[in-house]
């Protein structure tokens, strides 16, 4: 209710979940059922303000590169440096 996805959020997720039914404030993804999918949007926007209302309808979180995303590129362009050393035409 203060409009900030902070830990106090998370401890209200974690102390209802689980539970089911229509207008509960910790089902921010709408599907009447305290679950995962809440946990999820809140870790995604956390340390982000709400927009005006407080009930999540503003949250836009900032897209930012998966370090995943950034752990694949850095191991293809290993791979692809380590193929052109081992490619060296024979020297007869």
């Amino acid at each position: 209710g203060d409009s900030e996805v902070d830990i106090g959020d998370f401890t209200l997720w974690a102390d209802a979940f689980g539970a089911t039914g229509a207008g509960l404030p910790e089902d921010v993804s709408g599907d009447n059922e305290v679950d995962i999918g809440d946990f999820t949007l809140w870790a995604d926007n956390f340390g982000n303000t709400l927009g005006i209302g407080g009930n999540g309808a503003g949250i836009a979180s900032v897209p930012e590169p998966s370090s995943l995303i950034l752990f694949a590129l850095g191991a293809v362009g290993l791979l692809c440096t380590a193929s052109r050393r081992r490619k060296k035409p024979d020297s007869k």
